[in-house]
This record gives C-alpha cells, sequence and structure tokens, in this order.
C-alpha cells in the first residue's frame, strides 16, 4: 500500500505550485485514506488514464506520481481556476492533457479504446441523473 506521507507529498506540491492554498488541510484531512485506497485497487503499472472531473489535479498527480501514469483530464470549461496562469503552469509542468468539454452532452474528444482505466473520483454526485448515462456511454467507448 502506498504510504500516506507519500499522498500528502503529492498534495503539498500543488500548495507549493499556487494552485492550492499551503492551509488547505481539506484534502490531507480527508482525501488521503480515501486515495490510498483508492491507488491499492489499481495496477501499479505504465498505464493511460483518463481522469473525469479533472478539477485542480488532485488524483490526477497523485496517479502520475505515485503509480506512473499517462494522465489525461476531463473538466467543464466554465471552471474558474483553468484560467488561471498557477494551474497552467502546473499542467505544462506536469504534461497533463486537459479537455475543456461538457461531459453530459459531448463526446469525450478521445479516440475508441484508448484508456487502460478512468477514474471519476467525486463527480458522479454532481452529475443531472437523466445525463448520466451519456457519460457511461463515452466512459466504454474511450475504455479499453
Amino acid at each position: 500500500m502506498i504510504a500516506k506521507s507519500k499522498i500528502k507529498a503529492c498534495f503539498r506540491q500543488l500548495a507549493e505550485a499556487g494552485i492550492d492554498h499551503p492551509k488547505n488541510v481539506y484534502e490531507a484531512k480527508s482525501n488521503v485514506e480515501h486515495y490510498q485506497k483508492m491507488l491499492s485497487l489499481l495496477p501499479n503499472k505504465d498505464m493511460v488514464c483518463l481522469e473525469l472531473g479533472f478539477g485542480l489535479g488532485y488524483f490526477a498527480l497523485v496517479l502520475k506520481k505515485l503509480l506512473g501514469y499517462k494522465v489525461y483530464g476531463i473538466d467543464h470549461p466554465s471552471r474558474k481556476f483553468v484560467k488561471d496562469k498557477h494551474f497552467k503552469n502546473f499542467v505544462k509542468k506536469e504534461r497533463f492533457i486537459i479537455k475543456y468539454q461538457d461531459m453530459l452532452k459531448e463526446r469525450f474528444d478521445f479516440p475508441d479504446n484508448f484508456f487502460d482505466a478512468i477514474t471519476f473520483v467525486e463527480v458522479l454526485e454532481h452529475l443531472e441523473p437523466n445525463k448520466v448515462d451519456h457519460v457511461f456511454r463515452e466512459i466504454r467507448r474511450v475504455l479499453k
């Protein structure tokens, strides 16, 4: 099992990059054990992964740094942080490829059978129930 200290180090890296406030202990307190459990379910090998609901990149960074995954993301273009220079620099530095689109309405901008894994952390509960079928069809389409 991946040590909690390694997950916390990823969280600190986001604060140091100016993405999150250094005193924001929400992620450290509420998600370290959660992330640790999720990581234990994923293969520890080179994989291409899609993070649906990329957000600030917490889980994407953990996947990249601790499992060695190449991480792509989808997030809604209306998110405020998308235009933040610190966030843009972080994404560029970490070589994340993010598509900004409405996953409820649009076809994912990736080819069929492209991803080895897809993560969908703390997103489903925010989606309109009558549009979730579209999201799952797209997941099925782009997942190997």
